[in-house]
This record gives C-alpha cells, sequence and structure tokens, in this order.
C-alpha cells in the first residue's frame, strides 16, 4: 500500500533535463565529459550514453541525478569511462600493443606481433563497449 503522506513527485521531463545539464555546470570534474555524453530524460526516467574520463566522474554523476526532483530512476548502463575500457583494451590486444583512452577513443601504438594483422587488433578493440572508435598510431614498416 502507498504512503499516503509522500506525495509522488512528477515533473516535466524537460524540466528534469534542464536540471541534469545544470550539474554539468555546477560539478567541475564533468566538464571536459559533456560533450561525450547524451542524456535522456522520458517519465522520470534517466538514460546516460557515452564516455567519461573515470568512474567517479561517472559514479558521482548518477547519485547528483538520483537527487533531482522527479527522477524515477537512473540508467549509466551505457556511459562508461575511458579506466575500464584501457583496462579491457589491455586484455584485447598483445603485449606489444599499447593503448591510450580518451572519451572513448583509443590510441593504438606499439607494433603488432608477426602472426596478428592491424586490422584483427582494431576489430578487437572497436568490440569493446564504450569504445567509439580504434585509431592505430603504429610507425611505417621499414622499406628495404
Amino acid at each position: 500500500m502507498a504512503d499516503p503522506n509522500k506525495a509522488a513527485t512528477t515533473r516535466p521531463d524537460v524540466d528534469i533535463e534542464s536540471d541534469v545539464n545544470h550539474i554539468f555546470t555546477t560539478y567541475l570534474p564533468l566538464r571536459h565529459d559533456r560533450p561525450f555524453i547524451r542524456v535522456r530524460v522520458k517519465d522520470g526516467a534517466v538514460k546516460l550514453v557515452g564516455n567519461t574520463r573515470i568512474p567517479q566522474n561517472r559514479d558521482m554523476f548518477a547519485q547528483r541525478i538520483a537527487a533531482v526532483a522527479g527522477v524515477q530512476s537512473v540508467d549509466v548502463s551505457e556511459l562508461h569511462d575511458d579506466e575500464w575500457i584501457r583496462l579491457e583494451a589491455g586484455k584485447a590486444t598483445p603485449l606489444e600493443v599499447h593503448t591510450s583512452v580518451t572519451h572513448g577513443s583509443v590510441i593504438l601504438s606499439g607494433h603488432v606481433p608477426d602472426g596478428l594483422t592491424l586490422e584483427s587488433v582494431v576489430e578487437a578493440v572497436e568490440a569493446i563497449k564504450g569504445v567509439r572508435r580504434a585509431v592505430p598510431n603504429f610507425p611505417a614498416p621499414k622499406q628495404g
């Protein structure tokens, strides 16, 4: 049975979205992440899609959104952090390939060992959830 003393807070989605976007300007660590995060609000359910640099930004953002009046739920299942992507890319690539991640873009460097192709390494990294693209930055093969 519902608690008659607790009134349901309903607000228009556009007002909730405005408050969520305001969090970007008041929580300084998120300012750099803002261009890489999409916010969707439907019936008070907030869904965040994109990339943050560190997991703490993702977690803090979700906590602050949950406190916004009218928010019924917060879904961060498609909000990925670069630290997790970097660790997963390390598992998906050989030791000779080094990875650097910025907002879901993975730069691959080092060298591709014999027996593997550049395409297979790029495909393995691009298959990781949250990777927006994988960019190879390997030295040109020696001529001669």
